[in-house]
């Protein structure tokens, strides 16, 4: 049949339930905030580190 393009909406995607994808994309958008905040937190404490050797580098040399 030609007509399987008008078929009614079923609410899943290859088998899947449109459900759980959106449950995926919320976890996926969560996971990145995590690392996003992870990774400017870790560069903050190395940059406070470096700031803090280089100002001290006279008193540790």
């Amino acid at each position: 049949d030609e007509d399987y393009e008008y078929e009614p909406v079923t609410g899943a995607f290859a088998g899947i339930p449109i459900s759980e994808f959106m449950w995926a994309r919320q976890r996926g958008r969560r996971m990145v905030l995590i690392w996003v905040a992870l990774v400017l937190a870790l560069t903050g404490l190395v940059a406070t580190a470096a700031w803090t050797v280089g100002s001290n580098l006279t008193g540790l040399l």
